[in-house]
């Protein structure tokens, strides 16, 4: 290795060392102006070993005793040595080894898998608008005629003279029939509204879209909203309990008689069985008396997700809800517990009057109660929907449940 060579070598090596105390961004620069002392030293090798090789054939000519050349590494193998001189540091500074896994001995330049896409559990919802009947309405109030149920009686006999009335309705001389009676059912729309105040530097820097997650959210929001009117009409009230007109069903025979006597014939053809996931197990339990054992809760065949309960000669069909929507009261040491069973036509039941769909609204200047949007330097999102919730035919639904016995103390 001549002089030159071993000049630049030296630089190289300075500059090995700048590369190691240079930050990240700046790196990359000082490397690029280390790969050119590279070139420029295979240059000057290159010229060195041809000079030898010139001396060599000279020296062919005049016979001379030739020693064994040191052997010399090669610009590869001077570089490696350099790299392991620059980590010997690193390695016996506190008398370690390397390692992954432990941050101050390289694991901090182990790259992370850290995804930042947001991932959503699987849960069941439903949402008990789809079930009952929705009516739009472009008013803020107003009524509905509705006739009530009755019947005329027969007509009766002529007589000699005619038709008769008679001031007595039993009278066998009056022809006179009974008349249908009629009365309103009255809507008021309320508004139903929250809001959810989020940063605006999580909006601007997450990789996630944000806004479309918080619009998702306020639409569950409105779900559970209906949920939460519609269950309250029907007196269900959760864990605290259920409200009047609650009915013991005791077992399945309770649940035939509320089909075949309480609802009839009027909604035999239309009747569901509304339950939660205590319920649908309650119902999957139950087999025929008889020695097929045959189970009476089945899939439905043409969409088998769905399911079927044999109640006798009738078959109705089975809404299962979960749990954390339509609650049971659980069983404690001093009283036994109850699964809903709400069996009816909730479309004949139950109707919404729905004003306005949910409006979401975005302002990062707005103000709710001490959420100051630009002073907080963020973002409100506001959900609203109008909407009443009516009791139409509290004869088309029947609210049972079924009895669980108490806790063994």
């Amino acid at each position: 290795m001549n002089k030159k060579m071993k000049d630049i070598l030296a630089k190289m090596t300075a500059k090995m060392d700048e590369v190691k105390a240079a930050p990240a961004g700046k790196a990359e620069g000082l490397l690029a102006e280390y790969d050119e002392m590279k070139k420029e030293y295979d240059v000057a090798k290159s010229a060195f070993e041809a000079e030898k090789a010139l001396a060599a054939m000279a020296a062919e000519t005049t016979p001379a005793p030739v020693q064994a050349e040191e052997k010399k590494p090669t610009t590869d193998e001077m570089v490696a040595l350099q790299v392991k001189a620059l980590l010997r540091p690193l390695q016996y500074a506190s008398n370690k080894d390397l390692s992954d896994t432990v941050n101050a001995d390289g694991g901090y330049t182990v790259p992370v898998d850290a995804l930042t896409a947001i991932n959503k559990y699987k849960e069941a919802y439903a949402n008990l608008s789809s079930e009952v009947t929705t009516e739009k309405v472009s008013t803020r109030t107003g009524t509905r005629v509705f006739q009530k149920r009755g019947t005329p009686g027969a007509f009766s006999k002529l007589t000699a003279n005619g038709m008769g009335y008679q001031a007595s309705a039993s009278d066998p001389e009056s022809n006179k029939v009974d008349n249908p009676e009629f009365e309103q059912l009255a809507y008021s729309i309320e508004d139903y509204a929250g809001f959810m105040p989020v940063p605006n530097n999580l909006i601007n820097d997450s990789d996630a879209n944000i806004t479309n997650v918080v619009y998702e959210w306020l639409g569950k929001a409105a779900a559970d909203t209906d949920n939460a009117e519609i269950l309250g009409l029907l007196g269900q009230t959760g864990a605290a309990g259920m409200g009047t007109g609650w009915e013991d069903l005791k077992t399945l025979d309770g649940i035939k008689k509320a089909v075949n006597v309480t609802l009839g014939q009027a909604f035999a053809g239309t009747a569901k069985i509304y339950t939660n996931d205590d319920g649908a197990q309650y119902l999957a339990e139950l087999k025929e008396k008889s020695d097929s054992n045959k189970p009476l809760l089945t899939p439905v065949i043409t969409d088998p997700a769905k399911a079927q309960l044999s109640v006798g000669f009738r078959t109705l069909p089975v809404v299962v809800l979960p749990n954390e929507i339509l609650k049971s009261i659980a069983a404690t040491a001093s009283a036994g517990g109850k699964i809903p069973m709400i069996i009816g036509d909730l479309k004949e039941a139950i109707v919404k009057f729905d004003r306005q769909d949910l409006a979401i609204d975005a302002s990062n200047v707005a103000t709710v109660g001490k959420s100051n949007a630009f002073a907080k330097n963020m973002t409100l999102f506001r959900g609203i929907m109008r909407a009443d919730y009516v009791i139409r035919d509290a004869n088309a639904v029947v609210k049972g449940y079924i009895g669980t016995p108490k806790l063994s103390a």
